[in-house]
């Protein structure tokens, strides 16, 4: 329980926040894809881009230096790729539990 609201509440404010912090962009997705392997973290940040995904890209334009960012949120980067992983993180553990039974 208590390591899904770590990943939910702190952990996706954290990425979110290096991933607007200036020089920490590239590092902050990296770290947004990396942890899309933890089965609780595709819903924060699919929520996170629901909310904030245009301001992330229209921070990201001020400044030619910075990675861009697609802002719309049916860009498979962005919601697609976080349903895609859950479908699959379904997918892998009911396998799992069929090896189990």
């Amino acid at each position: 329980m208590f390591s899904h609201f770590f990943t939910l509440a702190i952990i996706a404010n954290i990425v979110y926040y290096v991933r607007v912090y200036p020089g920490f962009e590239s590092i902050g997705d990296a770290v947004n894809i990396a942890l899309k392997i933890i089965p609780t973290y595709p819903i924060a940040s699919a929520v996170y881009c629901d909310a904030n995904c245009e301001e992330l890209a229209r921070i990201r334009a001020l400044d030619d230096n910075k990675p861009g960012l697609e802002a719309d949120i049916w860009h498979f980067s962005n919601l697609p790729l976080d349903m895609t992983v859950m479908c699959v993180q379904m997918l892998f553990w009911s396998f799992m539990l069929l090896l189990i039974e």
